[in-house]
This record gives C-alpha cells, structure tokens and sequence, in this order.
C-alpha cells in the first residue's frame, strides 16, 4: 500500500486514471477530517474556526494538486474559497461553541459535538472540492492558462452550500460508532466523480 504522499504524485503523474486519483483524495479528506475532529475536541470556545480555516485551505490545495491544478497560481481563488470555509466553520460550528460556554457536561458535550461536526463538515467539503477540481480539469485537460475566474465558476455548482449539506448529510448516514471511515469517502467520491444524483 502506497503511502497518501506517493498516491498524490501518482495521480497527478496519471491524468488518465480517475480510480487513483479517488484513492489520492479519499486518503486526504480523510486526514483532514481526523486533524478537524481533534480540532473539535479542544474545550476552548470559539477557537475551532481559526484553526480549522487553514486546515481544509490546506486540504483544498492538496486535492487541487490531484487534478494537476495548483491553486496557489490563483489567489483569488484561494481566498475566496477560505472565506467560504470560514463562514461554514462558524455556522456549522455555533451550537456547539456555545455547549463549552457551560462548565462540566456542556464543555463535554460541545466538545463531543464539535469534533463530530468539524470532521463531517471537513470531509463533505473535501468530495465537494473534489467533483470541482474534476469539473476543471474535465473542462480544461491541459490546464492551460486559465483565470480565476473561470476556475470559480465550474466550481460553483459544487461548493454550494445546499451541494455541501447534502454530502454532510450522505456523511452523516454513513456513520458507524468510529465517525467517517475511508470507505465512506471512497464510496462517495465514486458517486459524485460518476456523476451519480446525490440527494
């Protein structure tokens, strides 16, 4: 088994095959959904949202690599996409801040809640960023000299807020008592990448 470093250069390498590159992917939703849950778990209030900002940016960058486009060319592309990470981290992430607001059982159950969100929320992004990466290079196959703009609009319809809801949502089902597994995020990558309806 290769590890997730190899299978991104891989990927990159072989632009023909969509099954390695699912493979790449699941390996680093699924880190930055685990980094995310231990995010999660800290008792501080209101400190998850700063932290996990460069955490799925990261995540962003690297899944972009997969499909040869290198995000840190395009700026604008960058900070749009973490400002939108940023108002999904403090939306998703609300109730649960204001549980570790209450000493004892709420700081427990916030934290609980948090790291549940945040890892949910991390690996639904990720599959959304995916599909758009591969709308782009679907689109584009040489990755010539695009703008940001045309970037960001083959990606819109993928990093909607009610297309994000709905694979939280897929996530959520797909819960078994460990929280998201690889499979899960493989399972679903394929669904998305074939194009299959998500609802």
């Amino acid at each position: 088994m290769l590890p997730d470093v190899l299978k991104q250069s891989l990927a990159s390498s072989q632009r023909v095959s969509k099954r390695v590159k699912i493979l790449a992917c699941a390996g680093i939703i699924l880190t930055h959904a685990i980094g995310a849950a231990a995010i999660g778990l800290s008792p501080i209030p209101f400190s998850d949202a700063a932290l996990l900002v460069p955490l799925q940016t990261e995540m962003f960058a690297s899944l972009a690599a997969i499909w040869g486009l290198y995000v840190w060319r395009y700026p604008k592309v960058v900070l749009f996409y973490a400002s939108f990470q940023t108002l999904t981290a403090m939306g998703g992430l609300g109730l649960a801040n204001l549980l570790k607001l209450i000493p004892g059982f709420g700081t427990w159950a916030g934290m609980a809640i948090d790291a549940a969100v945040a890892s949910c929320l991390t690996a639904a992004l990720g599959v959304g960023y995916s599909a758009a990466f591969n709308a782009v290079a679907t689109k584009w196959p040489q990755l010539g000299n695009l703008q940001s703009d045309q970037i960001m609009e083959v990606m819109r319809p993928y990093t909607q807020p009610e297309y994000i809801a709905s694979l939280v949502t897929k996530f959520r089902e797909g819960y078994s008592g460990g929280g998201i597994q690889r499979s899960s995020i493989e399972g679903l990558l394929t669904d998305v990448l074939n194009e299959k309806k998500i609802k």
